[in-house]
């Protein structure tokens, strides 16, 4: 983990199972939520988990190449910043945030239609020009 971007982050979902993660530490940037209003909030599941619902080491590396796929993808379109990214439950999430939602809506969806990168994902495209979404990984607040 890049030290410099990502700060740790470790939490427990409503049953008490852990989650950890990493939130950037740029996401308090008043001008890049300006300028990247719109949230993609990603799912990706997870195939092979172990006993605390985070990915094994395999899973991880082929979770790793996937989102790395779709980033490469999103940024062509026209950027995207990684605000943050979770374990748990079986599942990776990812928060990034993007310029205009339509031309990602249109990469996200070609993407999840080419078998030989596909993973199970789910996604939603809000707007969040605030980025209040991100307050959940304050310190204090899960």
């Amino acid at each position: 983990m890049d030290e410099e971007h990502w700060r740790p982050f470790e939490g427990r979902y409503r049953d008490g199972m852990p989650l950890v993660g990493a939130v950037s530490r740029l996401s308090s940037n008043e001008t890049q939520s300006i300028e990247f209003p719109w949230c993609i909030h990603l799912t990706v599941h997870c195939d092979a988990v172990d006993e605390r619902g985070y990915p094994t080491p395999a899973e991880n590396a082929s979770v790793e190449e996937f989102t790395g796929a779709l980033l490469a993808l999103l940024r062509h379109a026209g950027g995207v910043i990684e605000a943050a990214r979770l374990n748990g439950h079986g599942a990776r999430e990812f928060w990034w945030y993007v310029r205009e939602p339509e031309p990602m809506d249109m990469v996200l969806t070609e993407f999840a239609s080419q078998p030989v990168l596909f993973r199970a994902f789910d996604y939603d495209i809000e707007l969040d020009a605030d980025w209040e979404v991100l307050d959940r990984f304050s310190p204090g607040q899960n």
